[in-house]
């Protein structure tokens, strides 16, 4: 088990310190927020009715952190923003596409993921908790930023042949800034630069034209 979590925090940094500075204090979180998950086979158990009950579990959340005592609600707060956080990092198109079926999708829960982490960092002050204050606040302030940073780790492991629908593309680049097909088609020619050879021209006896 611990080397399955080597691995996997291993693959995590490698791709995250493509678009953010290793070392910081969120870094590590979203590391461990990220391996977290995938142990407990969140990736890959994510069908769309798997998403809908989390999304479902999420509005209920969001419905009863007031009601609670401070000390609860700062880690119910945390869970909110580590849980919008995931999933509209790593689950965009589908937010995109309940996002047109009308319902509310990736801005309105990037705006309670900010929220929260701001909620979980103001009662962790109250509290005397200053370096998870200090980490909260900065999750909030670098929301969007590690949102965009999660859409292109997730776009390159994205290897579904058939492309997304234009209309949810253009929902996912109007509201978090990212062009997904473009950081997936990266992520293909980087890890398949064969692709991108200039084609060897033949003449007619069989032997490469210079």
């Amino acid at each position: 088990m611990v080397a399955v979590m080597t691995r996997l925090e291993s693959t995590f940094r490698s791709e995250l310190r493509k678009f953010r500075e290793e070392g910081t204090q969120d870094f590590e979180y979203v590391v461990s927020l990220l391996s977290g998950m995938s142990r407990r086979g969140y990736f890959h158990t994510m069908d769309e009715e798997a998403l809908s009950l989390r999304i479902s579990r999420l509005d209920g959340l969001l419905a009863t952190s007031e009601q609670l005592p401070p000390q609860e609600r700062l880690f119910q707060l945390k869970d909110i923003g580590d849980e919008v956080l995931f999933l509209t990092g790593m689950f965009p198109p589908f937010l995109a596409r309940i996002y047109r079926q009308g319902t509310v999708g990736l801005q309105f829960y990037m705006q309670q993921g900010r929220r929260s982490y701001w909620g979980a960092a103001a009662l962790a002050e109250e509290q005397r908790r200053a370096a998870a204050a200090r980490l909260l606040d900065s999750l909030a302030q670098e929301f969007l930023p590690w949102v965009q940073t999660l859409i292109q780790v997730r776009a390159r492991f994205d290897h579904t042949i058939k492309p997304l629908d234009e209309r949810s593309l253009a929902v996912i680049e109007r509201e978090t800034g990212v062009n997904y097909e473009a950081a997936r088609l990266e992520a293909f020619i980087e890890q398949h630069p064969e692709v991108m050879l200039p084609q060897q021209e033949y003449g007619p006896d069989g032997f490469a034209v210079n």
